[in-house]
């Protein structure tokens, strides 16, 4: 894919982003997801479809929105990649990842 103003990680970018595209079934979802994604790892301060396709050069957020809430896609098959490149990158098979992104350090409170 072609970007104004690639950073540094565009090919890589481009080699993980192309494991997962056949889990979208059309064509300009694969793109859309691709701008979308490429949007969520850019320093825009609030990541709302709006600002993310204004970051990306769109000159419409609806195609983010539609990927968001009518987009047909494969979300098992994502998930089946997805652990498939973790597990390939981090070597750990029934290890177990948390993204959060609230902001806030969370406090184990499990009693032993």
């Amino acid at each position: 894919m072609e970007f104004e103003n690639q950073p540094a990680w565009s090919e890589s970018f481009d080699r993980f982003y192309g494991y997962f595209a056949e889990c979208f079934k059309r064509e300009g979802t694969r793109r859309c997801a691709a701008v979308y994604w490429r949007g969520l790892l850019t320093e825009v301060e609030r990541k709302n479809c709006w600002q993310l396709a204004e970051q990306m050069g769109e000159a419409d957020p609806q195609p983010m929105q539609r990927l968001l809430y009518e987009a047909q896609w494969d979300e098992a098959l994502m998930c089946q990649k997805l652990r498939g490149v973790v597990i390939s990158q981090l070597g750990y098979a029934p290890g177990v990842g948390v993204i959060d992104e609230s902001g806030f350090v969370l406090q184990d409170t499990l009693a032993v």
